[in-house]
């Protein structure tokens, strides 16, 4: 699985692939490690990452991940198009108002929380992935009608399948 982030304004690529024996293999930008991690609770894991034991720490707020990890704190960014651009580009659509939310990352759904026909507002989570033992909120990313649901709690899913189709609330005419 390959996700980017922003971090410190700057772009990172981070790899991340089991391994045999369930440990996982880490790739961030140029540097590899090996890690196995343990889910304390939604937000906190234990990590082995090389050999040394580390707690975790992981929230997100919008587009930003919050990490606290070894004493260090990181704030990754997913990368987003400016603001003018959003709309069904940031939802992964191909036309103006309308659009597909996908996986950002492989994982289990936990969680179904919107049927056809909700309306939705920017920022309300719509699935809870679970991925790497931890739980992850897919939200909305503009005011929205649900047109389609296409997974289940339990479903298992791939980096990109789309998971809900929306279509944008027309603004009103002032």
């Amino acid at each position: 699985m390959e996700m980017n982030f922003l971090l410190a304004g700057e772009p990172v690529k981070v790899q991340l692939e089991r391994q045999q024996d369930d440990c996982w293999q880490l790739q961030v930008g140029e540097r590899t490690f090996r890690v196995d991690y343990s889910r304390l609770s939604p937000e906190t894991a234990s990590l082995l990452i090389d050999g040394r034991s580390l707690t975790a720490h992981v929230s997100q707020v919008e587009d930003n991940l919050h990490v606290s990890i070894g004493g260090r704190r990181y704030t990754l960014q997913l990368p987003r198009q400016d603001r003018a651009g959003r709309g069904a580009a940031a939802a992964g659509g191909t036309g103006p108002g309308s659009g597909s939310i996908k996986t950002p990352m492989p994982g289990l759904i936990v969680k179904v929380l919107v049927q056809p026909g909700a309306t939705v507002e920017a920022g309300n989570t719509l699935v809870i992935l679970e991925a790497m033992k931890m739980e992850n909120a897919v939200k909305a990313p503009f005011a929205a009608v649900v047109k389609a649901v296409n997974v289940a709690e339990g479903d298992q899913t791939n980096l990109g399948d789309v998971l809900i189709e929306i279509e944008a609330l027309q603004a009103t005419a002032e």
